[in-house]
């Protein structure tokens, strides 16, 4: 494979880093904002608000909770990850941010496969290994 090639590949994947950490700082963003609107920081739920809302205090507080910390987290994560794969530098780091949002079911699962199987040739290690744009 060519270097012009690899390039390329490895333009599209950054853009999918760029992509996805948007992403989930929009999802993140929408369970904090959801939250919020629930009155879940500020006083406690009342069976009627749960009720409107059509969810129980066990799901904001076992899943919601958690998967906004999780995309919070993810989202610098990805950024960076994406920054360094345009500098060509954190091959191991870029690796396991790109399965670590596997998790973020479809689009963090697709970026991860790609990443995984664009990082993971001889060719793309080589680049990384020889440094700068």
């Amino acid at each position: 494979m060519s270097h012009a090639t690899i390039d390329d590949e490895l333009k599209r994947l950054a853009f999918a880093h760029y992509a996805l950490a948007a992403a989930e700082l929009v999802g993140a963003a929408i369970i904090v904002v959801h939250a919020d609107l629930l009155g879940l920081a500020t006083r406690p739920l009342s069976d009627e608000v749960l009720r409107v809302a059509g969810m129980s205090r066990w799901v904001l507080v076992a899943v919601a909770t958690p998967v906004a910390i999780y995309l919070g987290a993810m989202a610098p994560l990805t950024l960076v990850a994406g920054r360094r794969i345009v500098q060509r530098r954190s091959l191991r780091f870029c690796i396991a941010v790109g399965r670590a949002n596997l998790l973020f079911i479809p689009w963090g699962t697709l970026v991860s496969l790609y990443s995984s199987l664009l990082l993971s040739r001889r060719s793309v290690a080589d680049r990384f290994h020889e440094g700068g744009v």
